[in-house]
């Protein structure tokens, strides 16, 4: 299942009960995280892993927009 077919607490619901499955530590990685501080939040708490960010495709501005606003989020939520 792709993680774009949830949302919200859906998402994290199913992280839960996947891990409840396997009877055994397991990694979570979510692709397509948005730029958010408090989902990232939200993510480190339920024990995602790693979090991916996907860059829209264009001119370097637009790519570079999406970069800062990335860094942004990962700057609130890591307090620097």
């Amino acid at each position: 299942m792709c993680s774009s077919d949830l949302t919200g607490d859906e998402l994290f619901d199913r992280i839960n009960e996947l891990r409840a499955r396997a009877h055994r530590p397991i990694e979570v990685h979510l692709m397509a995280a948005p730029a958010d501080p408090a989902v990232l939040e939200r993510m480190e708490r339920a024990g995602v892993r790693r979090a991916c960010y996907k860059l829209p495709s264009g001119p370097r501005s637009t790519v570079e927009r999406a970069l800062d606003q990335w860094e942004g989020a990962i700057g609130e939520f890591t307090g620097g």
